[in-house]
């Protein structure tokens, strides 16, 4: 049972000789039994980096999530979030490439020059899941969206 303890620390001994056996039986029947997925903390960096970033131009008139993760992955912390989430020399390198980003005429935006930058704002751009009034509404206690009414109600 040596195996079991191994695989299943996380469970009891007889549950462990139960997945043990289920899965010799299944690979008898011919199926693969994969490893489960550890969970990234990738979303979690990400959006730790986007609300560093907006924590030091949040007072912009004119912001956007985009100027927001334009700023974020020119940051330092941004590069410590990098080393934690990618591993290898060669998957580095491609973050920091300094060659020019050729752009073609159809593209409104040409506000990143390289590809290392291109790279960086795509991961960024993956992760963070908001719009600007749910990003306005993480350091400003008193803001509320555009257009947003609030009822008050009369207690009898």
């Amino acid at each position: 049972m040596g195996i079991a303890d191994k695989k299943y620390s996380n469970v009891d001994k007889k549950t462990a000789e139960i997945l043990v056996e289920a899965k010799l039986l299944l690979e008898e029947e011919g199926y693969e039994v994969s490893k489960p997925r550890e969970k990234s903390i990738a979303r979690e960096l990400m959006n730790a980096a986007y609300g560093n970033a907006f924590k030091t131009m949040s007072k912009d008139p004119d912001l956007t999530v985009r100027k927001i993760c334009l700023k974020a992955i020119e940051d330092k912390f941004f590069d410590t979030c990098l080393d934690t989430l990618i591993k290898g020399p060669k998957k580095r390198a491609a973050f920091d490439n300094e060659s020019p980003k050729t752009w073609t005429e159809k593209t409104v935006t040409q506000d990143i020059k390289t590809k290392g930058h291109f790279k960086r704002f795509k991961l960024i751009e993956q992760y963070i899941k908001t719009d600007m009034n749910a990003t306005r509404t993480l350091l400003d206690p008193d803001y509320r969206p555009h257009g947003d009414k609030v009822a008050i109600k009369k207690i009898k």
